[in-house]
């Protein structure tokens, strides 16, 4: 019964490969050494047992969802311990990555912009050729008014997105809105 419950839950998602996953795990024991165990929020599978953890994500890390809401609330300091938690509990790069670069949206909500600039900049060391880093290392630049600099992130952010895609015209509209404020400040 909990396997006919995990796989409801799976095709709500959409998550093929996670249900293929939880199948082989269920049909073939013989090749899963340890029990398969899926946790509640539905983003990981991994072993348990004396083996090694596998950590296999379908969607983001529940921490990064947390620390999206904690930024939408204004709770910078919430959205910086999600960010750190989801570090000090995940090596991947991968993983890294999207924590480094919540860790740099909440630094810099918090006014705590040396830091941010660093958390930007080691996610950008890790996948440099990712554009959310460079996103937000923008938005950083833009609210300390460094317009040039975030501009030239933006723009590095946009080469890297297909132009048509979601992602493209939230970078376009940030890229609008520093070129609109350098505009302004060079009337003033």
């Amino acid at each position: 019964m909990p396997q006919r419950q995990a796989m409801r839950g799976i095709r709500r998602r959409g998550g093929r490969l996670a249900a293929l996953l939880l199948i082989a795990g269920v049909v073939f024991p013989a090749i899963s050494p340890a029990p398969l165990h899926a946790q509640a929020t539905g983003t990981r599978v991994g072993r348990s047992g004396s083996h090694p953890s596998t950590v296999l994500r379908f969607d983001e890390p529940s921490e990064i969802a947390a620390a999206r809401a904690a930024l939408a609330r204004g709770d910078p300091d919430e959205a910086i311990r999600q960010a750190r938690r989801l570090l000090a509990s995940d090596r991947t790069p991968s993983i890294r990555y999207v924590a480094l670069n919540a860790l740099c949206a909440g630094l810099t909500q918090a006014k705590r912009f040396e830091e941010a600039g660093k958390a930007c900049d080691e996610a950008i060391r890790l996948r440099p050729k990712f554009w959310m880093a460079h996103n937000t290392l923008g938005n950083l630049h833009l609210v300390q008014h460094r317009f040039e600099a975030a501009i030239a992130e933006y723009r590095m952010a946009l080469d890297m997105l297909r132009a048509r895609s979601r992602a493209a015209r939230i970078v376009r509209t940030n890229l609008a809105l520093a070129e609109q404020e350098r505009a302004r400040g060079a009337g003033s």
